[in-house]
């Protein structure tokens, strides 16, 4: 089973604070528990905070296992990735799905589960490869299905690998054929500040699109792994909403440090500044 700090159901916001500390130009991982307060809009405060030291908050759910989330003896959650989203839904209105750009089994996975997307009471999927002022682009793929305009929009700043541009439409059209609406959530590229930027503009256009729709109505957010981790600065687009999320493996920051985990399974992340579960995929 888990390890006993993952047998706590932790609610949201949590009450420990995280974050990375720049030494010698690495990044060192450290928490704090008594020096450090964390405010209901999940903010730190710190006596001895700095700009050049920040602290950043975690407020990532934690799942737990048990009846709703079973596990084997080895700790991988029976039923897969699928299992995990699903218990994600019953805890929270979304999930959050982290990609590796460029990554076809990704997309392909969206795309094959989208009709089961939708049995679970999924009706909105947003999505991070179009801007939120282009809305109306999605809009007339969704009427027409004429892919040629989203082709034109997504190259070439998408252009992640041969047939992913494809792959992404593939997955929108998915949707689409689902009758689950699609919404693009992200604005133009930002630099160095991306993460600080992006993730507080994703989260507000999905929490006011939300606003408007029944409560029970369940979403999807899919978008770049590393908008559902905490760095200097800033708060994973799961942790603002208040959600799960699962990253597919690779040696990026959801990655287990100890193991890998096979296509088609699913762990709980031990890396609470991470997303929630981390999914297997094909490896090198």
């Amino acid at each position: 089973m888990f390890m006993s700090s993952m047998n706590e159901k932790l609610a949201f916001p949590l009450t420990v604070s995280s974050g990375y500390r720049e030494n010698e130009n690495e990044a060192v991982f450290t928490k704090q528990f008594g020096n450090s307060t964390l405010s209901q809009a999940g903010h730190i405060d710190r006596a001895d905070s700095s700009a050049s030291s920040p602290l950043i908050a975690q407020t990532h759910t934690r799942p737990v296992a048990g009846p709703d989330l079973a596990t084997d003896e080895r700790g991988i959650i029976e039923g897969g990735p699928m299992a995990a989203i699903r218990y994600g839904l019953e805890q929270a209105q979304g999930f959050m799905i982290g990609d590796l750009h460029g990554d076809t089994y990704i997309t392909e996975f969206l795309q094959t589960n989208m009709p089961q997307f939708r049995n679970e009471g999924v009706g909105v999927f947003f999505i991070e490869m179009i801007n939120s002022a282009d809305q109306d682009i999605l809009n007339r793929f969704m009427e027409t299905g004429d892919r040629s305009e989203l082709i034109d929009y997504l190259h070439p700043g998408w252009d992640k690998g041969p047939g992913w541009i494809d792959s992404v439409i593939d997955v929108i059209d998915a949707a689409r054929q689902q009758g689950i609406e699609v919404v693009g959530i992200d604005i133009p590229f930002s630099g160095d500040d991306r993460l600080e930027t992006s993730n507080p503009h994703w989260t507000q256009v999905i929490q006011g699109h939300m606003s408007e729709l029944a409560e029970d109505e369940k979403y999807l957010v899919f978008g770049g792994q590393a908008h559902a981790g905490d760095y200097p600065g800033n708060t994973g687009v799961d942790a603002r909403l208040g959600i799960m999320s699962g990253s597919f493996q690779s040696n990026y920051h959801a990655s287990l440090p100890d193991r890998k985990v096979p296509a088609g399974e699913a762990q709980v992340n031990p890396r609470a500044n991470s997303s929630s579960f981390v999914f297997g995929r094909p490896t090198e």
